[in-house]
């Protein structure tokens, strides 16, 4: 083998490419498939796949009116102490955020008994499977940098959960910023 194939193979495989591979399998993973389709009276109705109408069973009946579901805490109600938050389409932890983090920092380094969970949050703007995703790398950036302070690794865990968790859909620029954040709760 040349060394040029060689070279060409080896820089093909640079960090970039593998992040933008992990990123898009990520993607892929995510997907979910289309909603069923509804019928003019707004109940469900099975895709057609050739069967005959007496093999197929029927499906159940929707409820006459669906029971309302309890929306979480609107987003005004953050506890901005324990929020670091982001620019949109952002991972980067801007001055404030890291200023935020040095005294989340001195206080799990003062008591190594105590554990911090980042929850990853995003806005609704985006597909579903973008917004886990960026909400992921946010907490992910959190807890770099919680780490490059001295926090032990042990005390940290992280997730996203994109928009599906963060209440109601916004409508405004300031309602979205609130969502573009990484939540720091404790526990012992």
């Amino acid at each position: 083998m040349s060394a040029l194939p060689q070279l060409f193979c080896r820089h093909a495989l640079t960090r970039r490419t593998r992040s933008a591979a992990l990123f898009g399998t990520l993607l892929a993973a995510c997907a979910t498939p289309p909603p069923p389709a509804t019928s003019a009276a707004g109940t469900a109705t099975a895709p057609t796949t050739g069967a005959s109408p007496a093999a197929t069973p029927a499906a159940p009946p929707a409820p006459a009116a669906a029971t309302p579901i309890a929306a979480p805490p609107p987003a005004a109600e953050v506890v901005e102490e324990n929020a670091v938050f982001f620019a949109s389409g952002s991972t980067r932890v801007d001055a404030a955020g890291e200023a935020r983090l040095r005294n989340h920092a001195a206080r799990l380094k003062e008591n190594a008994k105590l554990d911090v969970t980042l929850v990853g949050h995003t806005d609704n703007l985006g597909s579903s499977a973008y917004n886990l995703a960026i909400a992921e790398q946010r907490a992910a950036a959190v807890a770099r940098m919680l780490q490059a302070m001295g926090v032990a690794r042990r005390q940290i865990r992280h997730y996203g959960v994109g928009d599906e968790k963060g209440g109601p859909t916004c409508r405004t620029a300031a309602c979205r910023q609130q969502k573009r954040r990484v939540d720091l709760s404790y526990s012992e």
